[in-house]
């Protein structure tokens, strides 16, 4: 895993997740009248609000569609959602375009096989400790935390760091 200094995280612009598995534990709860719903960490979410007020921006790629996702985006005014698509690193690409910015200036953060496209164009490339072996092999960083339990407040953290340097 390459070492990640102060000057790399000080470069990100745009901090873009997966969202199951990164955001949640990866658990989906399914009640028998078909509604879906998921844990998201109050950390995490704090964390997200923070890096947003420094400026930095955020976005959330998942590659299924959920209520779920889509309330606690609401939620958070998470700024870039997109759910259903399993093409990432085409959403980043198009998205980083759209903001005027460079790979170098995005971090993805993504824990499984539908992340390692995008995991491989971002500046920065994160996962966590419940990842599968492939995408921490990819990581620059992989996080202490594990995913849903504040890998992203983990992160959030690391980049605000770097802004007040």
């Amino acid at each position: 895993m390459k070492s990640l200094d102060s000057a790399r995280w000080k470069r990100i612009k745009l901090f873009a997740m997966d969202v199951d598995g990164i955001l949640t534990d990866g658990t989906v709860c399914i009640c028998s009248n078909g509604l879906e719903s998921k844990s998201f960490s109050i950390q995490d979410g704090l964390g997200l609000r923070l890096v947003l007020g420094a400026g930095i921006g955020v976005a959330w790629i998942s590659g299924r569609h959920s209520d779920a996702t889509t309330v606690r985006a609401r939620e958070l005014e998470i700024p870039h959602l997109f759910q259903g698509s399993g093409e990432k690193r085409d959403i980043l690409r198009r998205l980083a375009a759209e903001l005027n910015l460079e790979a170098d200036e995005v971090c993805y953060m993504g824990d499984d096989v539908v992340d390692l496209q995008a995991l491989d164009w971002a500046g920065v490339a994160i996962s966590v400790p419940n990842g599968i072996p492939e995408v921490m092999a990819k990581a620059d960083h992989i996080t202490r935390q594990r995913g849903g339990f504040g890998a992203v407040r983990e992160i959030c953290n690391f980049l605000l760091q770097a802004r007040q340097s």
